[in-house]
């Protein structure tokens, strides 16, 4: 798809500040992963599809609770157990079994190259309005690999506040409305490529910012107290990581899954 390439490489240059959601004749909706947290319009008695990466391995799902969504895979390879066939999209059908539902699911994969990737989408339905098709691009990362897989025990398990500087590229926040109250946990691997510069959160604005040490987008699972997924989406503004939602706990990982870094943000009074 060469418009979606042509947008990647402009942004990737920095003339495109943010990447566009295209639509295809038929009604495909075409977003980029991670950068747009996209709603599926559905419709009693119709299927949406919704179309993930070629070679992604989905590994779990989780949202779309049976009694009120059917959801079928139409590609090769079960999500539990995560086979498919090199070179295949895996396929979800979605139908909702009644008008006037909101949800979302989330499937937890790996890319082609080994690589974890979060799929997150809003579910709504209607009477007879829906979304036939719903796609993905995304713009490819050069992950480092780490030189030390683990770190010392102290230094993994520490439990620490983060330090609060002031950055050119952090949006401004009202002090009123100002949470610093976010504390950070290296939980596995070797940190330092996602570790956060500093972390403030809007009250008002329900929105947390979070500035890294590269303009590189990790993956991000956002859990709320009692450890349940929550549908949130977030975007990269140059170095930070905007986050809709003032959340317990927000974890980013980077890396593969065999040296996968993780790092774990929380917050006692998030929701």
């Amino acid at each position: 798809r060469a418009v979606e390439q042509q947008s990647v490489r402009a942004f990737a240059l920095g003339t495109l500040s943010q990447l566009p959601v295209f639509t295809r004749p038929g009604g495909e909706v075409i977003v980029p992963l991670g950068q747009v947290l996209p709603v599926l319009q559905t419709a009693p008695g119709n299927f949406s599809v919704v179309i993930l990466g070629k070679g992604v391995k989905p590994v779990s799902l989780v949202g779309a609770p049976r009694a009120e969504w059917v959801v079928k895979e139409t590609a090769a390879g079960g999500l539990a157990a995560g086979r498919l066939a090199a070179g295949r999209h895996p396929i979800l059908e979605i139908m909702p079994r009644f008008a006037g539902l909101k949800g979302s699911i989330q499937i937890v994969a790996t890319s082609p190259h080994g690589y974890p990737l979060t799929y997150t989408v809003g579910l709504v339905s209607g009477t007879s309005r829906f979304t036939p098709v719903l796609s993905f691009y995304r713009v490819p990362h050069d992950f480092p690999q780490s030189r030390e897989v683990g770190t010392r025990d102290q230094d993994r398990q520490a439990t620490a506040p983060i330090a609060h500087a002031s950055h050119a590229n952090t949006p401004p926040v009202n002090a009123t409305h100002a949470d610093l109250d976010w504390k950070m946990q290296c939980f596995t691997g070797d940190c330092k490529p996602v570790q956060p510069i500093s972390v403030v959160s809007d009250i008002k604005d329900r929105m947390t910012y979070i500035r890294l040490p590269t303009g590189k987008t990790p993956m991000v699972l956002v859990r709320n107290q009692a450890g349940k997924s929550l549908l949130v989406g977030y975007r990269m503004e140059g170095h930070t990581l905007a986050v809709g939602a003032v959340p317990y706990r927000i974890d980013l990982l980077t890396g593969n899954w065999n040296h996968l870094a993780e790092i774990r943000l929380t917050n006692e009074a998030g929701a």
